[in-house]
């Protein structure tokens, strides 16, 4: 099992995705290269947002990347509120 969250920076909206591990491989030269295009994208938004670059400097580490691959099985609100930890339904979607 897997449990991932994924948040946008500037409003804090946030959604954890669980499911089953497919399967965990090295990141290769195009996964290495993604990674790498998303953290400059990501250092762009957050400096923006007012985070210092020495603040991230763990953030975002490109060594020893890895590949994984999950089915996702349930998708949970995680932004503070009423809301947090509740189950997303087809009809929100």
């Amino acid at each position: 099992m897997i449990a991932a969250t994924f948040t946008a920076p500037a409003d804090y909206r946030s959604y954890q995705i669980k499911g089953q591990v497919i399967s965990v491989a090295p990141a290769g030269p195009d996964g290495e290269a993604r990674a790498s295009l998303y953290v400059d994208a990501m250092l762009k938004v957050m400096t923006g947002l007012g985070v210092s670059r020495e603040q991230l400097s763990h953030t975002f580490p490109l060594a020893g990347l890895v590949c994984v691959r999950y089915r996702p099985e349930a998708v949970f609100v995680q932004t503070p509120g009423p809301k947090a930890g509740s189950a997303v339904t087809d009809s929100e979607t």
